[in-house]
């Protein structure tokens, strides 16, 4: 438990780190930490070079991005969060701070020494009734392959931690499960920007093939005027009541409506735009206080700004997509988006039912730059022929030079506890 008040800091790292690089993040702590420094919380988090540093987040600040989620979400005190995520984790974090502010119940079902049991989780939600709860995409990978079915408690489900793939996401809402795709960094206290509730009603609507008259979504996607109109439902809490859900733009609608991932809406207590080299930058309560790696240092702007590794595209004020900078690679002078095609291939995988551990490796080549391999996990046993088709199916959806060339074997896929891929441990196995 936290003490939000009180001016002790706190420190979250992940406790299966090797000794080597558990002693090293602890003696940057002891060199770099001025002694001045109160009310902290200390996370890690890895950039470009992929190696740890700690990030500095005063509590004051991690409220701040807990207390805008609140009013994003209308989180309550009649709400009931479910925590699976560890606390090392921003959003982990972030769902105590919420609770706290709401004077919401919040249920850890996250254990260190326990895997991830999509089952159990399901479970969980049903006999805690639930009604709010974060995810990562990996996590909502699994309950689309099993095919789960979401529990009626649930109003909302925010899912960060890396971008969720939108067939995976239209599969998901499928299942009944309201997702609320957003984006954040461990930098700015968890989400920047996050899809509207309204979207849920939307997707609802969609799904059950009853577009709502009173939402006049014929003008709307016609662009005729923009509705000042509200939705009634009961989507707010769980205690019953109806309140008020902003109806989103003509824009978010339609992409709603024509079966698309939703625009995510910059929360209100940060400034968003883009930089002329088209990374994201961030100002606002929430941001770091500083980094620790080589020294203590604030990686902000003069006037404040946090300008980020990401590339952002806005468009009408929401952020569409987001990608890390580094997670583009060339190959033979095209420029190639990783995300996009982790997001392929997590499609191809569901298509073939192939619950696998399996990755793609951008390997280095001296002639091309990079060439796209498969690492298959040996833990999971898979026939020659399974491969073959997951290979083929994925190959006939990307372009020429974006073929897998070479697969490889190795014990497991290197991940965070996240289920992230640990790219550069990847190579050096396959190396």
């Amino acid at each position: 438990m936290i003490d939000w008040l009180a001016l002790a800091n706190e420190v979250f790292y992940n406790h299966t780190l090797p000794a080597k690089e558990k002693n090293e993040l602890f003696d940057l702590l002891k060199r770099h930490m001025p002694a001045s420094v109160t009310s902290h919380i200390f996370l890690t988090t890895s950039g470009s070079s992929g190696k740890l540093k700690w990030v500095a987040l005063s509590k004051q600040a991690v409220l701040v991005s807990a207390d805008a989620v609140n009013k994003h979400l209308q989180a309550s005190s009649s709400d009931i969060w479910l925590n699976p995520l560890p606390l090392f984790h921003v959003g982990g974090l972030g769902i105590l701070a919420r609770g706290y502010l709401s004077c919401s119940k919040v249920i850890a079902s996250y254990e260190a020494n326990r895997k991830w049991d999509v089952h159990h989780f399901v479970a969980t939600v049903k006999e805690t009734k639930a009604t709010l709860t974060s995810l990562v995409p990996a996590q909502v990978f699994d309950i689309v392959f099993h095919n789960l079915n979401a529990p009626k408690s649930l109003r909302a489900v925010v899912v960060g931690g890396g971008r969720l793939s939108e067939d995976m996401y239209i599969q998901a809402i499928a299942l009944g499960w309201p997702l609320l795709p957003s984006y954040g960094m461990t930098e700015c206290a968890s989400q920047i920007a996050t899809a509207d509730l309204s979207s849920i009603i939307l997707e609802t609507a969609v799904r059950d093939g009853k577009l709502m008259q009173d939402l006049e979504l014929e003008s709307l996607c016609n662009g005729v005027g923009h509705s000042q109109r509200v939705l009634d439902h009961p989507i707010a809490n769980n205690s019953g009541s109806r309140d008020c859900v902003k109806l989103p733009s003509p824009t978010a609608v339609s992409r709603i409506i024509a079966g698309k991932y939703p625009l995510l809406t910059p929360l209100s207590h940060l400034q968003v735009k883009s930089s002329e080299t088209g990374n994201l930058m961030v100002k606002g309560a929430s941001l770091l206080t500083a980094y620790i790696d080589s020294n203590w240092r604030d990686p902000k702007t003069s006037d404040g700004w946090f300008i980020a590794d990401d590339i952002a595209i806005f468009c009408e004020g929401s952020l569409k997509s987001c990608s890390r900078a580094y997670a583009f690679i060339k190959i033979g002078g095209e420029s190639v988006d990783l995300n996009r095609l982790d997001a392929i291939f997590e499609d191809t995988l569901m298509a073939c039912q192939g619950n696998v551990d399996a990755a793609l490796c951008p390997f280095p080549d001296p002639r091309l730059g990079h060439v796209i391999h498969l690492a298959i996990g040996t833990s999971t046993h898979v026939s020659k022929a399974f491969i073959d088709t997951l290979i083929m199916t994925y190959n006939e959806r990307v372009l020429p030079f974006e073929k897998i060339r070479l697969t490889h074997c190795v014990p497991s896929i290197p991940r965070s506890a996240l289920k992230k891929v640990l790219r550069s441990e990847l190579i050096k196995l396959i190396k």
